[in-house]
Formats: C-alpha cells, sequence, structure tokens
C-alpha cells in the first residue's frame, strides 16, 4: 500500500477568495449554460463553421487560432468559475481543476521540446496551474530534468506518483503521460471527494478502463492494457474479456454501464455519453455541486466537439455527426 503524504505542493495558483456566495456562482451559471451550443447541425452542414461561431461565445477566438483557440477558451472558462468559487467549493472541485490541467501539462511538454514555446505561453497565460509548475513546462530544462520536477511535486501527494522519470527513460513521454493520469485517477478516487466528484471519477476510470480494453482486443495487443483501480467494473471481470480476446464481451459490459446500445465502432463515443447523461442527472439539483460539475463537464464536451469539427474538416458530415458527443 502506498504511503500518503501532506499537500505542501501547490498544483493550481492562489487567486483570492472574492467572497461571492455560492448562489452566486450558481446563478450565473444557469446563465452561461444556457449559452453552450444546443444544437450542432448547423455548425456541421455549414461550409464555414468558424463564421457560425462568430455569433456564439466563441466568436472572440480569431478564425487562424482554431483549434488551439478553442483550448484557450476552454481553460479561460475554467478560470472563470473557479476565481467566482468560495473557499470551500475550490477545496471541493479541486482534484477535477487538477485532473482537467493534466492535459496542459502534457501539451506544454510536448510543444516545449518541439520549439513550439509560443504555443506554451499562451497555454500557461491562462492556466490554473501553479507558478512553479509553470516555471518547470516553460521549456527551459531538459525534458528529463522537467519530468523529475514534476515527478517530485506529485509525490508530495502520495508515494504512487515515484518513478515518472524512470518511465520517460523506457517508454518515452506517452509513457509518462500514460503513467501519470493513471496514477492521478487512483489516488484521486481514492482520497476523500465530494459524493458527486467521487461518481465522476468512477465514471471517468471505467471509461478509461473499457476503452483500453476494447483498444487492445480489437488491435489484437501483445500485452494487456494496465487496470486502474477504483472504477465500478472488477479487475477480474477486465482480466477475463483481456485473456479471451472477443469483443462480443464487451459490448455488454458496456451496455450495462451505459445503458445505451452501443455501436463497436462507437465505444467511445458511449462512454462519454454515459458521463454526460450521469451529470445532466446531476445537474438537476439547483442547489448542489452537481450543477457546477455538469456545466464544467458539458463545457468540456463542447470544447471537444469543436475540435472534431475542426480537426475532421475533410470527413463526411454524417462521420463528423457521429464522432460528436451530443
Amino acid at each position: 500500500m502506498f504511503m500518503e503524504k501532506s499537500r505542501n505542493v501547490e498544483f493550481l495558483r492562489k487567486i483570492d477568495d472574492r467572497g461571492y456566495p455560492a448562489d452566486y456562482l450558481l446563478s450565473r451559471i444557469r446563465g452561461r449554460r444556457a449559452q453552450l451550443i444546443a444544437d450542432w447541425r448547423p455548425l456541421v452542414l455549414s461550409d464555414s463553421p468558424a463564421d457560425r461561431l462568430a455569433f456564439t461565445r466563441y466568436g472572440s477566438i480569431v478564425t487562424d487560432d482554431y483549434p488551439e483557440g478553442i483550448r484557450l477558451y476552454l481553460l479561460k472558462e475554467l478560470v472563470w468559475v473557479y476565481c467566482r468559487m468560495n473557499r470551500t467549493l475550490r477545496e471541493i472541485f479541486r482534484p477535477f481543476f487538477l485532473y482537467i490541467e493534466l492535459n496542459t501539462i502534457f501539451v506544454c511538454l510536448r510543444n516545449a521540446r518541439g520549439n513550439k514555446t509560443g504555443k506554451v505561453e499562451s497555454l500557461l497565460s491562462v492556466s490554473l496551474l501553479s507558478k512553479k509548475i509553470k516555471e518547470v513546462l516553460s521549456g527551459s530544462e531538459p525534458l528529463l530534468s522537467a519530468v523529475r520536477v514534476i515527478e517530485d511535486c506529485f509525490t508530495h501527494l502520495s508515494n504512487r506518483f515515484s518513478g515518472l522519470s524512470n518511465v520517460l527513460e523506457k517508454n518515452g513521454l506517452q509513457g509518462v503521460e500514460l503513467t501519470l493520469s493513471t496514477r492521478y485517477l487512483e489516488h484521486t478516487v481514492h482520497s476523500k471527494l465530494h459524493p458527486a466528484l467521487k461518481d465522476f471519477f468512477v465514471s471517468i476510470i471505467d471509461s478509461r478502463n473499457i476503452l483500453s480494453l476494447y483498444k487492445y482486443v480489437q488491435l489484437n495487443g501483445k500485452m494487456a492494457p494496465p487496470f486502474i483501480t477504483g472504477g465500478g467494473i472488477s479487475e477480474i471481470m477486465f482480466t477475463k474479456i483481456a485473456d479471451k480476446k472477443d469483443l462480443l464481451e464487451i459490448g455488454p459490459m458496456v451496455r450495462k454501464l451505459t445503458k445505451i446500445e452501443p455501436e463497436t465502432a462507437n465505444i467511445e463515443i458511449s462512454l462519454r455519453k454515459m458521463v454526460t447523461r450521469f451529470l445532466r442527472k446531476a445537474g438537476r439539483d439547483p442547489l448542489g455541486v452537481g450543477l457546477i460539475l455538469d456545466y464544467l463537464w458539458r463545457t468540456l464536451v463542447e470544447a471537444t466537439n469543436l475540435s472534431i469539427l475542426f480537426y475532421c474538416t475533410e470527413s463526411d458530415r454524417e462521420t463528423i455527426t457521429t464522432e460528436m458527443t451530443q
């Protein structure tokens, strides 16, 4: 069993508590939730989606910035919500914000070592990450040194994060990303969480396990993917399907979790829909954490859909629609 450590490293930047009451934030979120894209058909069918976005809340993004501008907008929206949270809400949601910012860490490590420091600077300028973490990601240090500092920071949460630099030497940056995200999920889901956040991370773990299992079976992989503990799927079930390598065994498991009849080609979409539907149900509580979590997730899904829209410009409209979470 890993020994847990005290939190004496700041992962997110310090922002003064402005004293906003929770009701104020909930009221503002209801208004912003109404601005989310409800009907994707006009954008998908349009010859110029960027022009159509000019009439949405993404209108401030310069056309040439797609899809990077979408990521920047997402981070800005996270900061907007975080800044209007009181101390209690920030403590509840800190694990969620850090989970989203893991992707910022990964993107910066990739781009800084690829001479794309401009993208790194743009991301870090709007990121919630702390000053120390941002300095590491600025690109001034060799990759191994940067990963060692990141490892040192996370081992202040738990010893389970030790060994990231060894992972880099053996499996490269992709291995570091997989290991850090997996260990963060396991650490977080086993820590003290608000019930809504607990259910969220359990859903994310189940989704990750099913998706990695599906890809392993579909591609007839040589080594079974690592199992993430803390979800609703048992390791026995995971191992059984991995050993049999039978895609037909995955469908019933997805159906049981999502209550959706999955199409084999769209397992990932079914899993995103599972989390979305769960959070929309939680978001119906007008006084609770669920409403905030629902808005943050839907904002993340919206950014994902927009990225699909701009990355798949050469795909047919039906394919793009299928890839989106609606």
